[in-house]
């Protein structure tokens, strides 16, 4: 969730400080540590709130080496060159990191997912409409997309709603999501990315 916090009077190049979410379930902490190691700095967006529009690019500057539970962040920071001044001190934005692509991941909605004493996993449907509860391995986060990187394969179906009352083997109904909605159905070949966020 968006968290202000204070930043630098200097407005070129513009540093950022960068409270990122930490989903339970996602090795966030390594990815952001092999993005910020990696020999090309890994590019960092920030956009108006609610807007898909960057407002401008910079690179990873620092990861922390852990995560704050209290707020379930991870602090980072980022540098921008800044010299059209699209950005100011005291900005409220939200943040993207690429942390690199993954060929033939499979993305299923966010609230596919569900926590559990052994970590995340899904309600996968079946062809004779009865669901499996399926034990999953998170790989980041691109909007309201989850990568997972272990326990679905694309094409699966997962249940996205109503999960509460399911059991193993409970018999679902499958419905056409509205055109607007997100797509229940597993993709492939999306690039994994931490978003959310804020930075000031």
């Amino acid at each position: 969730m968006p968290t202000q916090t204070p930043a630098s009077t200097r407005t070129v190049p513009l540093n950022f400080l960068i409270f990122l979410p930490w989903p339970p379930g996602t090795d966030r902490v390594t990815a952001l540590r092999k993005a910020f190691s990696a020999s090309s700095p890994a590019a960092v967006r920030v956009y108006a709130p609610g807007t898909d529009e960057a407002l401008a690019t910079g690179t990873l500057d620092f990861v922390d080496s852990s995560v704050d539970f209290s707020s379930g962040t991870i602090a980072a920071k980022a540098k921008f060159a800044n010299e059209k001044l699209e950005l100011w001190p005291g900005t409220y934005v939200d943040v993207g990191i690429d942390l690199g692509v993954r060929p033939n991941t499979v993305m299923i909605p966010a609230v596919a997912v569900q926590s559990g004493q052994k970590g995340p996993f899904v309600f996968a449907a079946k062809d004779d409409q009865t669901v499996e509860m399926r034990n999953i391995e998170l790989a980041g986060v691109e909007g309201y997309l989850v990568a997972v990187s272990k326990g679905l394969e694309g094409g699966e179906r997962v249940v996205v709603e109503g999960q509460l009352r399911l059991t193993n083997g409970a018999r679902v109904t499958e419905t056409t999501l509205d055109s607007q909605a997100p797509d229940a159905k597993p993709k492939k070949n999306a690039r994994s990315a931490s978003d959310g966020g804020a930075a000031q």
